[in-house]
């Protein structure tokens, strides 16, 4: 390669760094004014989506009753693996050993 070959793509590749800066600005400063502008019309974000300020107390009790019967199977998962453990253990011992 020769010289100026180099100095074209060094010079792409600032316009692409360029590019991608402008760019990141530009998406930052809208996101900014869309989420005042949603602010102001009474929405608030909350898991991943923009929702009325007058249901998010119904939201956010419904998520307490998921996590509770999420926390619920995984206890019942972890007795189930516990048991499963404990009668290979079991069947290892009096089946296997001497």
């Amino acid at each position: 390669m020769d010289c100026r070959q180099w100095e074209r793509e060094d010079r792409v590749l600032e316009r692409v760094a360029l590019h991608r800066h402008e760019y990141g600005d530009r998406r930052a400063a809208a996101l900014r004014e869309e989420r005042a502008q949603r602010h102001a019309n009474g929405e608030v974000y909350f898991a991943s989506c923009w929702i009325p300020r007058s249901e998010a107390g119904k939201i956010v009790q419904g998520f307490q009753g998921r996590e509770f019967v999420v926390f619920f199977e995984t206890m019942v998962l972890l007795a189930a693996l516990l048991g499963i453990a404990g009668g290979l253990t079991l069947l290892f011992a009096f089946l296997f050993l001497p």
